[in-house]
């Protein structure tokens, strides 16, 4: 076994307590699991965990390429000693199917996270966590190769797994990821009742006032946006500020991004007729881009 331990100015800490200290324990972790690969003779199942670290620290710091060759070196060394059966293999995949996603090497990363489920269906892992970032992953590297089909089966899946398990965190991400799928490929009338169920599952999950919640309900409101109901789209938004209000007051970031999609909203959705301009008197139309007539 080994440990890593952080020099901090207030003395030595261990991984847990390090947490928010950002790249200089990041650096100091890399440095230390690059000299513990120096060390001659050492176990070859210690040097695996060492690149899956490594792999994970360069990942985290933005440097994908070393990540992802760190991977891969980590990869062959477990399927050189024929260790089908090493869930490290697992974290592997994973970390490469992210790295290469960043890369824009998106064929690569769909095999990285195929390879991913075929060791988890073998093993019989049934880690929620472990297969919602093979879904999470999959589904948007189709997005990202435009293959929208095989994202919205992807999270089918996913959904279908977590309800499951009665995961309702996971579940409201997989219903974002898809109507982002739908949005993409121009089948808006299918945003909105993923979002709905988007919604129910945030609610679930994290209650009606968490802030996942009050991105879930924005979600909503861009569904509206899409199908061109502008009315209710303001009418979601409005109820996003209340809550907004309610449970963190009327000084934060998400209330300003609110209330600018608000008078977005009320610009296109509200139009004044030409009489009646000088004393402001507008028309409700509802969505409709219909002039009022005399």
């Amino acid at each position: 076994f080994f440990f890593f331990f952080f020099q901090a100015e207030d003395g030595i800490r261990d991984v847990e307590r390090s947490r928010g200290l950002g790249d200089v324990y990041k650096r100091q972790a890399l440095e230390s699991a690059n000299k513990l690969m120096e060390i001659e003779n050492i176990p070859k199942r210690t040097r695996i965990v060492a690149y899956k670290h490594l792999a994970a620290i360069c990942h985290n710091m933005g440097k994908y390429k070393r990540a992802i060759t760190y991977c891969n070196t980590g990869i062959k060394l477990i399927e050189k000693r024929l260790q089908s059966n090493n869930l490290n293999i697992i974290d592997l995949y994973i970390l490469l199917a992210s790295s290469c996603n960043y890369q824009g090497r998106y064929t690569e990363s769909l095999e990285a996270s195929s390879k991913a489920f075929r060791v988890i269906k073998a093993l019989q892992v049934n880690n929620v966590g472990t297969l919602a970032a093979c879904y999470k992953l999959q589904s948007e590297a189709y997005i990202n190769s435009k293959q929208f089909k095989n994202a919205r089966n992807s999270c089918s899946s996913a959904i279908s797994f977590l309800k499951s398990k009665e995961n309702q965190q996971y579940t409201a991400l997989f219903y974002h990821i898809k109507v982002t799928a739908y949005a993409l490929e121009g089948k808006y009338e299918r945003t909105l009742g993923n979002c709905l169920k988007g919604v129910k599952a945030a609610v679930a999950a994290y209650g009606a006032g968490s802030e996942k919640t009050i991105a879930a309900r924005s979600y909503l409101g861009y569904g509206y946006l899409l199908n061109g109901e502008y009315t209710s789209a303001a009418k979601n938004f409005e109820r996003v500020a209340r809550i907004i209000v309610e449970n963190y007051g009327e000084v934060h970031p998400d209330l300003i991004r609110v209330y600018y999609k608000l008078k977005i909203i009320y610009y296109f959705c509200l139009l004044y007729t030409s009489d009646a301009a000088d004393d402001m008197q507008c028309v409700d139309l509802g969505g409709s881009r219909n002039i009022k007539k005399k």
